[in-house]
């Protein structure tokens, strides 16, 4: 009997759609479930709706500052390691 791992998932969160979708499309390549947001508030609510394992956070954003957000990150994705 085999297990499958569960797949490993990230959210990419920059304002710089074609860059965010850049990251996204090689994440993709090597196995990764992703999602992306564009915005401070679409974050949190990707990640009020979804799992991850990993967030890519941009430092500024145009509704919020990245580093306002770790904490409120963090708080609904307690697992989930941060970059920024």
């Amino acid at each position: 009997m085999t297990h499958e791992a569960a797949p490993f998932s990230a959210l990419v969160i920059d304002d710089e759609e074609l860059y965010a979708q850049a990251i996204g499309r090689e994440l993709g390549r090597a196995g990764v479930k992703v999602q992306l947001a564009f915005s401070g508030q679409e974050a949190l609510s990707r990640a009020d709706s979804g799992s991850y394992s990993v967030i890519l956070l941009d430092h500024r954003l145009p509704d919020e500052d990245g580093i306002d957000l770790i904490p409120l990150l963090l708080a609904r994705q307690p697992g989930a390691a941060l970059v920024l």
